[in-house]
């Protein structure tokens, strides 16, 4: 791949050279599911390595489904002079969109599923990001369980197809202006990522934006070992449940950055317990403390064998039954 990189690189100062076939490369061996191979091939650095080609060169797909897929490879055979990597699970997965509706969401590169969003996305109080297929699976996990259990939060559920969509126009061909940028992840409201590799090849096409102090980004952090796909979710803090403690918690801080509020994005990601999450700068402390039932029940239930607490039920059959 870097020595075909090169070459177009070359070709491309060349007047007399001609346009050559793309190179294309379908990742289907992917680390959520290495149910055999284990932690010594979850590795999605390939992602990191494209990102740094000549912006002209590079092309990184990441299709939701399997329609997408489609539109996404008869694309890329059509192209010449590119270096295209397209991420792809090989096991089956959900069909999200019709053909008309992938080819659509392809073209654009990102789009709101309003479908999948309260209120068909208007007005959200979080933006919930999948960028990949097992991963977006989890963000529409996590915006069907808060739609049931917490309609109050208005939620916006955007896909991400083609990565490169993210830096600016002025960076990449691809890159969105700020204008088209804002209309689906909004200017200021918080935004939680679920990725499929590592969280800085997200950070590197957004530098620029000024995404940081309201954008959460999940993906791979080197957690891993021969499991299940959602074991390795849950080990890399990119599950559907993970997503949900983050959509509340940044949602219930947002209203309050005007007392100098900011969430440490980082911190926030890795779902914490006792534990200060709050940005080193925040005029405020944002205290995660988790919650001990189990040790309280298990204390109770040993000072009630030992003869020590009466129940409420005890004491209310006392009450009522003076024989007892």
């Amino acid at each position: 791949m870097d020595q075909f990189a090169k070459s177009l690189k070359i070709s491309a100062e060349v007047p007399w050279r001609l346009p050559v076939a793309s190179l294309n490369y379908l990742e289907t061996s992917t680390l959520w599911r290495q149910e055999h191979n284990g932690f010594s091939h979850q590795s999605p650095g390939f992602i990191n390595s494209i990102l740094n080609k000549k912006k002209g060169l590079r092309r990184v797909y990441l299709p939701p489904d399997a329609n997408c897929l489609i539109s996404t490879m008869d694309h890329i055979l059509r192209g010449v002079n590119y270096v295209n990597l397209v991420i792809a699970n090989k096991a089956p997965m959900p069909v999200w969109l019709t053909m008309d509706e992938a080819v659509t969401h392809c073209r654009a590169g990102a789009s709101i599923w309003p479908w999948a969003s309260t209120d068909e996305g208007l007005d959200p109080d979080v933006v919930l990001v999948g960028i990949g297929d097992v991963v977006t699976v989890e963000v529409m996990a996590a915006a069907d369980i808060l739609r049931c259990e917490l309609p109050e939060l208005r939620v916006r559920v955007v896909n991400v197809t083609d990565l490169l969509i993210l830096e600016k126009e002025t960076e990449h061909p691809h890159g969105l202006d700020d204008g088209m940028f804002h209309a689906p992840f909004t200017p200021d409201c918080p935004a939680i990522v679920n990725f499929h590799g590592y969280p800085s090849a997200v950070k590197q096409p957004l530098y620029g934006r000024g995404t940081g102090d309201h954008w959460t980004i999940n993906g791979y952090r080197e957690e891993g070992t021969t499991t299940t796909p959602f074991d390795m979710l849950v080990r890399n803090g990119a599950s559907r449940y993970h997503l949900i403690q983050q959509a509340i918690r940044a949602a219930a801080c947002e209203p309050f950055g005007f007392l100098g509020l900011e969430l440490d994005e980082s911190k926030n990601a890795a779902s914490p317990s006792d534990a200060d999450v709050a940005a080193a700068g925040s005029r405020v402390r944002v205290l995660i403390v988790k919650s001990q039932e189990n040790w309280q029940i298990a204390r109770e239930c040993r000072e009630l064998a030992a003869g020590k607490k009466s129940t409420p039920l005890t004491k209310q059959k006392a009450t009522n039954h003076p024989s007892i």
